[in-house]
């Protein structure tokens, strides 16, 4: 884990959020998580929301979350929903000045997310096996603190150079980390996720902080953005559209064109200058 604490500072973000169905599916397991800390007014993203902007100052803290659903078109839409539920419910509790209470904030939410999907997978027929993978970004000033479950992504496009700041815990790249030859990996199935919310009673999270810099993007996105945007593409693309709001449209159309056959979601902001 990486992590530096500083004085929280003001800052004003622009942001923007996409979700979509994509063109083969029938429902949308994705979510997003729009939450001030300040007047904890939350945006999520039911059928009728697709897309959400905006500015806001982050002095006194933001959450940020990207989920994708597991378990079936019932399932996987009711796991993300239970688990927005659990966080808004632990912010709502409220949160203490600080990055460090705000890191803190942020996992003890998602853990109780993960609790709340479990109860529900253990307790009821119809939703048994549900999960979720999540990254949620919870930020105040110019720091950012994320925590991660699954294979959602986050993404930094620093000084027009993109780097992926998470990793996915996926049977895929657990195996590559163990040096297995690049022939044997070919032959590994890419979805096989081995941690996300509801998979166990307890959940060991990743997390991470970072700064971001004036010019910077932070993209969260799910895996039907990324698995078929290549890095190279993803940094042109952000190169290309500074703008959140513009980049949300064209990640998802260049997703859908490129063959995309899973739903979509994406959520970026940056400082406004």
């Amino acid at each position: 884990m990486v992590y530096r604490d500083a004085p929280v500072g003001p800052a004003r973000l622009l942001f923007a959020a996409r979700t979509d169905t994509g063109p083969l599916r029938t429902a949308n397991e994705d979510a997003y998580l729009i939450l001030s800390l300040r007047d904890r007014a939350p945006w999520t993203s039911p059928p009728n929301e697709a897309r959400h902007a905006g500015s806001i100052e982050t002095d006194a803290g933001l959450l940020f979350a990207v989920l994708d659903g597991l378990g079936g078109a019932r399932g996987g839409t009711e796991a993300c929903r239970i688990a927005i539920e659990a966080v808004r419910r632990r912010i709502h509790a409220g949160v203490s000045v600080g990055h460090a209470a705000l890191r803190r904030a942020s996992i003890e939410a998602l853990e109780e997310a993960n609790r709340a999907v479990f109860r529900a997978s253990t307790t009821l027929i119809s939703l048994t096996g549900i999960g979720a993978t999540v990254t949620a970004a919870a930020i105040a000033g110019r720091w950012v603190h994320l925590v991660h479950a699954g294979d959602t992504r986050a993404y930094l496009l620093h000084e027009q150079q993109l780097q992926q700041i998470t990793r996915d815990d996926s049977l895929l790249d657990g195996t590559r980390e163990h040096h297995v030859p690049l022939e044997e990996l070919h032959h590994l199935p890419r979805t096989v996720i081995t941690r996300a919310l509801g998979m166990q009673e307890e959940i060991i999270l990743t997390d991470t902080s970072i700064e971001l810099g004036p010019r910077d993007l932070l993209l969260l996105c799910t895996d039907g953005v990324h698995r078929f945007l290549p890095d190279p593409t993803l940094q042109a693309l952000l190169r290309r559209h500074p703008d959140p709001a513009d980049a949300c449209e064209a990640l998802i159309d260049a997703a859908i064109r490129a063959g995309s056959s899973d739903n979509l979601t994406v959520l970026l902001t940056r400082i406004a200058s």
